[in-house]
């Protein structure tokens, strides 16, 4: 296979780390098993109850503008 330049930016992936997941329900019990089985695949878990809390964690409730953490 010959080796081929790439227009596209390097990307750099640390693997350590676990990826942050948010699940968002509004049964307290299918936020619960959602989490359990999140976090038994190596994931971060944040659970929000809905959509709004959703949102606002994320900073894009309204006249809330999105974190670049």
């Amino acid at each position: 296979m010959a080796s081929s330049s790439s227009s596209l930016p390097s990307m750099e992936f640390d693997f350590d780390e676990k990826p942050h997941v948010l699940a968002v329900d509004d049964s307290l019990i299918d936020r619960k098993v959602i989490e359990r089985l999140l976090i038994n695949s190596t994931c971060r878990v944040t659970t929000a109850e809905n959509g709004k809390r959703a949102l606002e964690y994320l900073g894009l409730a309204d006249g809330q503008h999105p974190s670049h953490s």
